[in-house]
């Protein structure tokens, strides 16, 4: 595996995951806003802000922890 396939490999991964972590936490914020456990007018205003958080900031998150990682491997 050369030195590009190995960082774009890790950099994907982490953009995989954090993709899916995002995924989950927005699962477990909608749940705790049906159940009541957050107030309506907190989630209405805040939805989109966290929406865009969860599903485009920390996957970009974790495809730079992905790079950093396979560049730490491969030094």
């Amino acid at each position: 595996m050369t030195r590009v396939a190995m960082l774009a490999w890790s950099a994907g991964m982490g953009l995989l995951l954090g993709f899916f972590g995002g995924l989950a936490v927005l699962a477990v914020l909608v749940i705790a806003r049906e159940l009541g456990l957050v107030p309506a007018r907190f989630a209405e205003r805040y939805q989109q802000a966290a929406l865009i958080a969860l599903l485009v900031v920390v996957p970009v998150l974790g495809a730079v922890l992905g790079f950093l990682e396979g560049r730490a491997k491969l030094d």
